[in-house]
């Protein structure tokens, strides 16, 4: 694709968008606020008991929150980029799995993203905290950025790139790289305070990337104060973390990846254990989620920072904030840790939607609302026409109570399985979340191959631990059918991305 194609591209996907703006005296600013590996199952606001997140529950409050998010894809690069896209991830990235790498490839998806279609509405676009894509973030149509230039992941010592896209170009070879003295998350903030303060008098959208509760969590890896935050026997854990006589799942290997930053790094390939490596005497799942727990409160405090920011500045009630994540956490459910799996601790993420001026407060459970949907919503609450390519669907006529639900009330999942490891799921997923239900179907090791297309039905009214598996049986069964047909059919009509080494470099 040559630059004249993709700009060519670029316009024809902000064809007929501008008259939406132009009886309006100023458009409203829009903020996503994309968390990394936050489930709601830890929130006040989806009824968690002890964890503290006063601001996420009054963005809530003030907000519209679904009680059903879930993300496309529960990992990293590909849910991202279907935040951005507005696109399943097989035919915005033409890969449901991670990236090796960031920002470095130049192939990308040919229509026009979200930031894009914004920039051409006149609205500054940046990005700042964690990035996780395999295209440079100026080649999707941001002029700032600031972000992490490795893929470890950790909070302190960490290296940050910042850059400035100069008019007329589609990218930057160079910016200033420098290691953050500190807490990165504290770093990130101010420069989303620096974005907001800069732009405060012209529309602008800001990909807000809050990278907590992602791993390292724990001792050396937060502030003090979120470490011991609450006692291991203070939180409660999930009915589905124990095995069949009761005890609770442990592996030691994922405890260590959970709260030693580079353990992954050093070990995944078979090396041995470090001097110090040696877990806490006693240290169980219950220490573990106490960690995640203080993760997420400071998740939350970083969320306060971003709507002071807004409120300093005199324009809250006339910014959308929507507040996701790119994925959940497993945190030992089902003996399994991370993520990457089709069980709902991995595809739940909050969802809520804030815009004083456009919609009031208001909550559903009847509407199942994704990651896909975030942009086709963005661009109709700002009066914009949704982009044709976008497959997500726009979820403002719930939030302005024209309607209980759409008439597609649920989402689709993809779920490669995490770097290749083995656990109750052995293979790639894809899954139907309905407002009740999910159906699973296995795909082979090419991500693309039905390999069994009755592996996972659960009735969630019922059964919202998954510990009953209908699938095959006489329970429900026309209901099954109903979804997997769905399912099937969504398969076989929602394409690939091409990618090719061989395709010319922006």
């Amino acid at each position: 694709m040559t630059r004249r194609d993709f700009a060519s591209r670029t316009a024809l996907g902000a064809t007929g968008l501008a008259a939406g703006c132009a009886d309006r005296a100023r458009p409203p600013n829009v903020v996503v606020c994309l968390t990394d590996q936050l489930r709601p199952f830890e929130i006040g606001c989806y009824g968690h008991p002890v964890v503290r997140t006063p601001n996420i529950d009054r963005l809530a409050a003030e907000g519209f929150r679904f009680e059903v998010g879930v993300t496309n894809s529960p990992v990293c690069s590909p849910a991202r980029a279907s935040v951005l896209s507005g696109q399943y991830a097989r035919t915005c990235t033409g890969s449901i799995r991670n990236v090796g790498s960031v920002g470095t490839q130049r192939t990308r998806l040919p229509e026009a993203t979200l930031p894009e279609i914004l920039a051409a509405e006149g609205y500054a676009t940046g990005h700042v905290g964690k990035w996780h894509v395999h295209v440079d973030p100026f080649l999707l149509g941001f002029d700032y950025a600031y972000y992490p230039v490795e893929i470890p992941h950790r909070y302190y010592g960490r290296n940050m790139r910042e850059a400035v896209r100069e008019p007329g170009r589609l990218s930057v070879d160079t910016g200033d790289q420098a290691v953050v003295d500190g807490f990165m998350p504290h770093a990130a903030s101010e420069r989303m305070r620096r974005f907001v303060r800069s732009n405060r008098d012209r529309p602008f959208f800001l990909n807000y990337s809050v990278s907590l509760p992602h791993m390292p969590i724990g001792p050396g890896n937060l502030p003090d104060k979120y470490v011991d935050m609450y006692g291991r026997n203070e939180v409660p854990l999930r009915d589905n973390v124990y095995d069949s006589e009761g005890r609770l799942f442990r592996d030691d290997w994922w405890f260590k990846v959970y709260t030693k930053w580079d353990y992954f790094w050093r070990t995944r390939g078979g090396a041995p254990d470090a001097p110090g490596d040696a877990l806490p005497e006693g240290f169980d799942l219950r220490d573990l989620t106490a960690y995640y727990c203080g993760a997420v409160t400071c998740t939350d405090d970083l969320v306060g920072d971003l709507m002071a920011a807004l409120e300093e500045n005199g324009i809250a009630d006339n910014t959308i904030v929507v507040l996701s994540s790119d994925h959940g956490e497993l945190l030992g459910n089902h003996g399994t840790y991370n993520k990457d799996r089709l069980y709902e601790e991995a595809i739940r993420v909050p969802m809520v939607y804030r815009h004083p001026e456009g919609f009031g407060p208001g909550e559903t459970a009847a509407q199942v609302a994704s990651n896909v949907d975030i942009a086709p919503t963005l661009l109709d609450s700002c009066g914009l026409s949704v982009a044709p390519h976008m497959q997500g669907q726009s979820l403002l006529p719930v939030m302005q109570g024209r309607r209980p639900a759409l008439d597609r009330d649920f989402s689709f999942v993809e779920a490669a399985g995490y770097q290749g490891i083995s656990y109750a799921m052995p293979y790639s997923m894809m899954g139907l979340r309905s407002p009740s239900h999910k159906y699973g179907i296995e795909v082979g090791e090419d991500d693309r191959t039905v390999r069994n297309e009755r592996a996972v039905f659960h009735d969630l009214r019922t059964d919202p631990y998954e510990l009953d598996n209908l699938a095959g049986g006489a329970a429900q069964a026309d209901v099954a059918a109903s979804l997997r047909e769905t399912l099937l059919d969504w398969h076989r009509s929602t394409p690939w991305l091409h990618v090719s080494d061989e395709l010319p470099h922006l």
